[in-house]
């Protein structure tokens, strides 16, 4: 019995076999592939038909890898062989057997079987993991971050760090209008895999009536895993008066001094010309009296 049993397990392992096998009645019911997420615990149960007066004597499972040795990650029923992340069992008010793999990692993801051996028979059953990780909730940030003004060039940030596989982040504005392909994400690996994003959204000319933006992160599944919104820090409008005022003033003042000083000139220039008409009126008059002779004379 051992050696067919070996050899179910070998052939199963070696080509990434999900179909069931078995040298008797008992046969194994196992997902195709189960999720797991970074840093928590995920459970694989694979069902036990039938499902009542089977006793299971012993779950092995092991980890296939591409062009490596089978190697057996945790054995219920027998003495050591499990790793130090790797608990199996048998539930038997559900006639489960199950495959629970602690802090999850993204070195976890892959293939593996499972050979239950049973008072009824062996079965084997191959079954994948897929592992993925949530975005940290995004942070945005502005340059410049305060005091902006109508009309301005800002530049918009977003960063979720720690995802797999990797996402995308998209902007919207106030009114849900959608700037992504105005925007440039950049995503940097970790050595443990996993995908910090940084977007970037440039705004040449913003507006105080519009200063509401957004960034949504979305995973490889399009679902949403966070939402960040920015109010752009504009200068506040007492001080937009303020420094308004300040230039007028100067303005104001140079205005000022050109009218006092045009004032001040006014009157000199009012009295020497009545002056100068009165003195050629009374020129004139003399010279009407006294003839041609003292017409030289007379000067103003």
């Amino acid at each position: 019995m051992a050696a067919p049993v070996l050899l179910l397990v070998f052939i199963c392992s070696a080509n990434f076999v999900s179909e069931v096998s078995s040298d008797g009645p008992v046969t194994l019911d196992c997902p195709s592939a189960s999720a797991g997420v970074y840093g928590r615990d995920v459970r694989i149960r694979c069902a036990v038909t039938p499902g009542s007066g089977v006793h299971v004597f012993r779950a092995e499972w092991k980890r296939v890898r591409p062009g490596a040795l089978v190697s057996a990650v945790s054995v219920f029923g027998a003495a050591g062989g499990s790793g130090p992340r790797f608990r199996s069992g048998w539930d038997r008010s559900s006639m489960e057997v199950w495959l629970q793999v602690q802090s999850v990692r993204l070195a976890d993801e892959g293939h593996y079987t499972c050979l239950v051996v049973t008072d009824r028979g062996s079965a084997v059953r191959g079954t994948s993991l897929k592992v993925t990780a949530r975005y940290s909730e995004p942070t945005v940030w502005s340059i410049p971050a305060r005091n902006i003004e109508d009309n301005m060039e800002v530049t918009m940030f977003c960063r979720a760090l720690g995802g797999f596989p990797r996402g995308t982040v998209h902007w919207f504005d106030q009114y849900g209008t959608n700037w992504t392909r105005s925007t440039r994400t950049d995503a940097w690996i970790r050595e443990d895999g996993r995908f910090d994003l940084t977007s970037e959204f440039d705004v040449w000319r913003v507006s105080s009536i519009s200063p509401g933006y957004s960034c949504r992160v979305i995973g490889w599944d399009g679902r949403g895993q966070g939402e960040a919104e920015i109010n752009l820090a504009f200068r506040d409008p007492e001080k937009r008066v303020q420094r308004w005022s300040n230039n007028s003033i100067a303005a104001v003042i140079v205005v000022a001094g050109s009218l006092a000083t045009g004032l001040l000139l006014l009157p000199l220039l009012q009295r020497r010309r009545p002056r100068q008409e009165v003195c050629m009126e009374g020129q004139d008059n003399e010279n009407r009296e006294e003839g041609p002779e003292k017409e030289e004379e007379k000067t103003c």
